[in-house]
């Protein structure tokens, strides 16, 4: 569990996507949501794999949810965080 890190990637939104689905046409009923890439809380195990554990609403509330969660690490026992979490053990131990 020592070796796992948190990550958490920002919102992120392209005015070039939905301008040229705009444009062509191709993005019919294409809105600013539709093309949105919503901030994630990611674990990394210590063989690189990826696990993305919580898709939030902004960056903030994903940053907040990565620091209980990583608080949480030291509070309980690494099943009960795993289980908490939704973390397969498998993954927690690399």
């Amino acid at each position: 569990m020592e070796d796992l890190t948190v990550e958490v990637t920002k919102l992120k939104r392209s005015w070039t996507t939905f301008l040229l689905g705009a444009v062509s046409g191709s993005g019919s009923g294409a809105d600013w949501e539709s093309i949105s890439h919503y901030p994630e809380v990611v674990l990394h195990n210590s063989a690189g794999v990826r696990l993305v554990v919580k898709v939030a609403d902004s960056d903030e509330q994903a940053q907040e949810f990565a620091s209980v969660m990583d608080k949480d690490r030291t509070l309980l026992s690494p099943s009960e965080w795993c289980k908490r979490y939704e973390v397969p053990p498998s993954f927690a131990d690399g």
